[in-house]
């Protein structure tokens, strides 16, 4: 019969060596799973990495809490620095556009300022317009009458209307201050100089054609109460209109005041011709003289009234209606009808 044998069996030793290694290792699972479990509630509790941070019986710092996930995960991850190179060429200002649009979508954190911002600031020339005033301001100017020089009398008169673009020369370069004055072209240098109401209807003339060159003339200054027909219907525009006729126009259309009859007596005894006129002239002619419309070349006192009215004559007399309505600064000349 064998004897039992004092101490455990070979079978138990090694089961009981394994439930002992078993054993440690569930204690080491669980130290894991405790450690594991610690480690994740430190880490949302914002305790530093490292095992240093474990031993703390508090929390860090209440600052730390404003910027929890960026100390210890930011500072680990190099990855963003190998693409800072490719970014430094997109933030600088000398680059190229065409270099900065290419890195665009590589880096698109710093945002749209660096990138336009250097192109739109120098595409603002806003003063390229400032020079387009100048042409305004030298505006060609008709150049002066060749036959109208400063030595003739109505020089003042004429230039000034030329001037101011009332009245116009010849192709040629010439006024012709010497040559009459048709009732046509009185008409058409009235249409242009004149502003006033209307006062009448147009008038039909039997000799005055609708395609005639002054028609339009002709009617504007009939409704404007400055010209009319003669008695028998006529316009008689080709004809040329004598001084007396001038006077008579001008101060129809300014509407003068009529002086009664002793000034009307002294105003033209002024002249050696003056009392020789129509009786249903002097009125008008007397208030053309007041107002200061006559003029007198070259023989000084006489009003020559059935002469042919010249061009300087016409520029001379509309230059002092113009003064009467204020639309012209008064011009002295020795020229000018006699005052007291």
């Amino acid at each position: 019969m064998s004897q039992l044998p004092d101490g455990p069996l070979p079978e138990d030793r090694s089961r009981s060596a394994r439930e002992t290694n078993d054993e440690w290792i569930a204690v080491l699972v669980a130290l894991l799973i405790f450690g594991g479990l610690f480690w994740w509630f430190a880490s949302r509790q914002s305790i530093p990495a490292g095992w240093q941070g474990l031993l703390r019986s508090r929390p860090v710092a209440p600052e730390a809490p404003k910027g929890p996930r960026t100390e210890p995960t930011k500072a680990i991850a190099p990855k963003p620095q190998p693409d800072a190179p490719a970014k430094a060429p997109a933030a600088s200002p000398t680059a190229p556009s065409g270099a900065s649009q290419t890195l665009a979508p590589a880096a698109p954190a710093p945002g749209p300022n660096p990138i336009p911002a250097a192109p739109a600031q120098p595409i603002a020339p806003a003063p390229s317009v400032a020079p387009a005033l100048a042409p305004a301001a030298s505006e060609p100017v008709a150049a002066p009458f060749q036959d109208v020089d400063g030595q003739h009398w109505a020089y003042p008169f004429i230039e000034k209307l030329r001037k101011d673009k009332i009245i116009a020369g010849f192709e040629d370069g010439s006024f012709k201050p010497d040559q009459p004055v048709t009732r046509a072209e009185l008409a058409a240098i009235l249409r242009d100089a004149w502003a006033g109401p209307t006062v009448r209807s147009p008038l039909p003339f039997p000799d005055l054609a609708a395609d005639h060159w002054a028609k339009s003339a002709v009617d504007r200054t009939v409704v404007l109460g400055l010209m009319r027909g003669y008695p028998n219907g006529q316009f008689a525009p080709d004809q040329p209109i004598s001084r007396l006729e001038l006077y008579i126009t001008l101060a129809s259309g300014l509407n003068l005041p009529l002086p009664e009859p002793p000034d009307r007596q002294r105003e033209l005894e002024r002249y050696s011709d003056g009392l020789a006129l129509a009786r249903w002239a002097q009125p008008k002619v007397a208030a053309a003289s007041q107002s200061n419309l006559v003029t007198y070349y070259p023989l000084r006192d006489r009003l020559d009234a059935q002469r042919p009215a010249t061009r300087a004559d016409v520029a001379v007399a509309l230059y002092q209606a113009l003064v009467w309505q204020k639309r012209q600064a008064p011009i002295a000349s020795p020229y000018l009808s006699p005052q007291p």
